[in-house]
């Protein structure tokens, strides 16, 4: 390692820079082509650490140096060792190309991978990080503090990370002392070391004084994951709990709060307690039911979230997201429920929490959910959640095959406009395929409030039929002739169905001669 000061014709640059055997720095674009004889001087000097202790180091730098310094221009110390790493410190007198007008810029490098915490401290002012480097791993501050005025005395104390105590398979505790948070500045942050709780691989990051977007006076926490699926989490900070279930992935690799708490200056633990959000019983294709514990839900003030696994249901893929003390709009004593599909379309779905069941149908967009705010009272217990997928368009045939009903569920009429339309699924009656069509506010050409009703058919061959049509206690029919691929009906069937009630839509068909 060695120090060095070039200069050509009163054109000078200096740096420190380590060298192996026949080795060369220096500058490609050092100055202006000269016009006359050149002067090259060089000056050399020792860029030493000292070593004071086992974990604890000093480095001095000339004010002179410094001012000779240009902006990107860094200072290289010697290699040295500290709590069996090898280290080395960057420093920048005038600031790295990135940083701030007027500042200085230091960095740690370590040869070696591993935890480790350290604090630099430059003519008085103290900065500190603790986490996991990659193998010649840097870290450190841009804008470390101002531009020196005077000689630099660069102190650095390096340390074990605070040890992160396992205490079952599901909970952990970091105790972080408090001159670990003094030292450090709003968006500094704390890394704990890894360790593994149910299989997964994860870590937690403090900022005792928020991060980048954090509102004054809060602290932020985040818990990284290493390993991809969902995860259910809560997290103390002394007296301050929030939780939450999170779906991990290579691209959301960390969740938690910008605002956990108010920020922190003195000693303090942070906990964790995970858990499997998984546990869905399928227990049909069309229905399901997830078990929340008591001991698992109380935690949960107002806003926090539990979210399922994804599962099964009624051929697409769902998920029930519940506040047990409810959303941040629910009502005082009230549960939040709510249905996700990861799927595109119309669904009729049952939620019920402990045997009281909500019922509705929802047109679904991808990731999209539905359900209730104020759902039910919060449990006192535990919490059995059930949820049962039905048809909407599902249309039930008389055993005899000469009649039908159709019971559209509540929630659905209600939702669509003027114009809007629902068809049920095909059935059989009579010998030939039939479907229904219903506007519950009319069609194009219904009269304003009104509902339209048709009768679709298909079969290989034309038929005279007769048929009734019937609707809250309405009833239209007729005899005609059905084409191979024919339909009849009324745009101006019955009132309206603008409330949010299930409606029955009824069919009875018969061939007139055999009457």
């Amino acid at each position: 390692m060695l120090g060095y000061k070039l200069s050509i014709n009163g054109c000078s640059r200096l740096s420190t820079r380590h060298f192996t055997a026949k080795d060369h720095w220096g500058w490609r674009n050092f100055a202006d082509s000269p016009q006359d004889d050149v002067v090259l001087q060089v000056r050399t000097w020792d860029p030493a650490v000292v070593v004071t202790s086992e974990n604890a180091a000093e480095w001095n730098i000339s004010l002179k140096r410094c001012e000779e310094a240009d902006k990107s221009c860094t200072f290289e110390s010697q290699k040295f060792q500290l709590n069996g790493r090898t280290l080395c410190l960057h420093f920048y007198p005038k600031g790295s190309a990135e940083a701030t007008v007027g500042k200085c810029s230091a960095f740690l490098w370590s040869t070696d991978e591993g935890p480790l915490g350290f604090e630099l401290v430059i003519n008085g002012i103290q900065r500190a990080w603790s986490g996991s480097f990659a193998a010649w791993g840097t870290r450190g501050w841009r804008d470390f503090a101002n531009t020196p005025e005077e000689d630099v005395k660069v102190e650095i104390r390096t340390w074990e990370p605070d040890q992160l105590l396992v205490k079952s398979d599901c909970m952990a505790e970091w105790v972080i002392p408090k001159c670990r948070c003094c030292q450090v500045g709003k968006m500094e942050a704390l890394d704990s070391q890894k360790f593994t709780l149910g299989e997964r691989s994860l870590w937690l990051r403090f900022y005792p004084k928020g991060d980048a977007e954090a509102e004054p006076e809060n602290c932020s926490v985040y818990l990284f994951s290493e390993d991809e699926g969902p995860l259910g989490f809560e997290l103390t900070l002394d007296d301050c709990s929030k939780s939450s279930t999170a779906l991990f992935t290579d691209d959301a690799d960390n969740f938690g709060w910008r605002h956990f708490a108010k920020d922190k200056e003195q000693a303090l633990t942070l906990r964790i307690r995970t858990w499997d959000p998984t546990s869905v019983v399928s227990t049909s294709s069309t229905s399901a039911q997830w078990h929340v514990p008591q001991t698992l839900h109380c935690h949960f003030g107002q806003g926090g979230a539990l979210e399922s696994h994804r599962f099964p249901l009624g051929g697409r893929t769902c998920w029930i997201r519940f506040y047990p003390r409810g959303d941040a709009e629910a009502n005082e004593g009230k549960c939040s429920l709510f249905l996700c599909s990861q799927d595109n379309g119309l669904m009729g779905y049952e939620l019920a929490l402990n045997g009281f069941s909500r019922q509705t149908t929802d047109d679904f967009l991808a990731g999209a959910n539905w359900g209730w705010r104020d759902f039910a009272p919060t449990p006192e217990g535990d919490a059995l959640l059930e949820v049962q997928a039905f048809d909407p368009a599902c249309v039930v045939v008389a055993p005899e095959k000469d009649s039908a009903e159709w019971h559209i569920p509540g929630g659905l009429c209600n939702r669509l406009i003027k114009g809007a339309g629902l068809d049920s699924q095909r059935f059989t009656l009579v010998g030939r395929t039939f479907w229904l069509r219903f506007h519950p506010n009319g069609d194009a050409k219904a009269p304003d409030g009104r509902c339209s009703a048709f009768l679709f058919s298909e079969a290989d061959h034309e038929d005279v039929l007769g048929y009734e049509v019937s609707l809250k206690g309405q009833t239209r029919g007729g005899c005609d002739r059905f084409e191979v691929r024919d339909n009849w009906g009324w745009h101006d069937f019955a009132e309206a169905c603008t409330t949010g009630e299930a409606v029955t839509l009824s069919l009875r068909a018969w061939v007139p001669n055999q009457t």
